[in-house]
């Protein structure tokens, strides 16, 4: 079964700002026929905001913070123990940044950390082929608090 995976990013800062590039690391990553033919923004206004469950039947997707602060978390479309042991979870940011990629047959969703969040969504469907390549799964109470809750440290 593929697993979703992280591609972190390095970030270079100086006196001016600082730089980092998605498109290099997104030619070195996942299976060889990665191709991205669709990219869109998801902006959440406040923190909090969860947006879950969405995965694909054969669609890769990945998760780019651009602005902000997110949780995201994957799990596999399947039994509820499984997708305990096998979840993904990262905290994404604009000055952590990195791709998440989420492959066929699991979900994702994510919480926004702090207002005004933006995540980059990088596609390998278009609009017409994920019509019939979409899965969803209700958000549950459980959910809530099995995969997004912020726990003390």
């Amino acid at each position: 079964m593929l697993k979703p995976f992280l591609v972190p990013m390095d970030r270079y800062v100086d006196d001016r700002g600082s730089v980092y590039c998605a498109v290099d690391h997104m030619s070195k990553v996942g299976p060889p026929r990665l191709q991205v033919k669709r990219t869109y923004v998801i902006h959440n206004w406040e923190k909090g905001r969860i947006r879950a469950w969405h995965g694909h039947k054969e669609g890769w997707t990945g998760l780019h913070v651009i602005q902000g602060a997110a949780k995201i978390v994957a799990i596999p479309i399947a039994s509820e123990g499984e997708q305990m042991c096998s979840r993904k979870k990262v905290v994404l940011s604009d000055k952590n940044p990195g791709i998440l990629w989420v492959p066929p047959g699991w979900y994702n969703g994510h919480m926004s950390l702090e207002d005004n969040t933006k995540i980059l969504v990088y596609s390998t469907h278009t609009f017409e082929e994920v019509k019939n390549d979409d899965v969803r799964q209700q958000l549950t109470d459980a959910d809530v608090s099995h995969y997004f809750e912020v726990q003390n440290r």
